[in-house]
């Protein structure tokens, strides 16, 4: 709970000072090299259930802005997470790339 709240809040700082994308952002909360180690099925294995998640969340966040205190409840709910899974999906991507795994992510449609 107080990692979350400070990643939070370190987040929202970086937001509030007009200065990140959400690249940037999502940067900052994803080990880097991650799935150096990985195979090809295996980063498309995560692929799939980041991209899953990453939707679901996107979902709950447009859902919660829409009511009045909505940006305040996402913020504290969703937003961290959603950065995160945000910044996995394309870390994933990318060592994918790095590893030349695309003819297997066409035929998943896991490249867009």
């Amino acid at each position: 709970m107080r990692r979350s709240f400070y990643a939070t809040g370190m987040l929202m700082a970086v937001c509030l000072a007009g200065c990140s994308s959400l690249d940037q952002a999502s940067e900052v909360l994803v080990a880097p090299g991650k799935y150096d180690f990985y195979s090809c099925q295996q980063l498309a294995a995560e692929s799939k259930a980041a991209a899953v998640r990453e939707k679901e969340l996107r979902e709950l966040i447009e859902k919660a802005v829409r009511g009045t205190s909505g940006p305040i409840i996402s913020a504290a709910a969703y937003d961290t997470e959603y950065l995160t899974t945000y910044g996995e999906l394309r870390q994933l991507r990318e060592t994918a790339e790095r590893k030349r795994c695309e003819s297997q992510w066409q035929s998943d449609g896991l490249i867009r």
